[in-house]
């Protein structure tokens, strides 16, 4: 991913605009403009779909690297290769699926840095 500081350079710099300029297209003073390009802050997401809108860019593009990255390929992990790492049998589990595919907040029990 690339660094917010040098997108909003590059798009600057394409676009023909001083930091002044840039900042009052979105809103922000020079300074702040400044701060992102030198990588001192990063921009609020606010800003960033206002940089996104005013120049006609996706946040996607935005944030997306222009090197092709290679998609990860994840071995298969099903219950029945769940079941066999943990201390559940297989009625308890289909229950605690459940609970979890119509619940929107669950407390599990037990002691801290067991891998509830």
């Amino acid at each position: 991913m690339k660094k917010y500081s040098e997108q909003i350079y590059k798009i600057r710099k394409a676009e023909g605009l001083s930091q002044e300029e840039f900042g009052n297209k979105i809103g922000v003073s020079r300074q702040m403009v400044s701060k992102w390009e030198i990588g001192e802050s990063s921009p609020r997401t606010d800003k960033i779909n206002k940089i996104c809108t005013t120049f006609g860019i996706t946040p996607a593009e935005f944030i997306s690297d222009d090197e092709d990255v290679p998609e990860v390929q994840y071995p298969e992990y099903n219950s029945d290769k769940f079941l066999e790492e943990v201390y559940i049998n297989e009625e308890d589990y289909n229950i605690l699926v459940d609970l979890v595919k119509n619940k929107k907040n669950i407390i599990v029990e037990g002691a801290p840095g067991v891998g509830k």
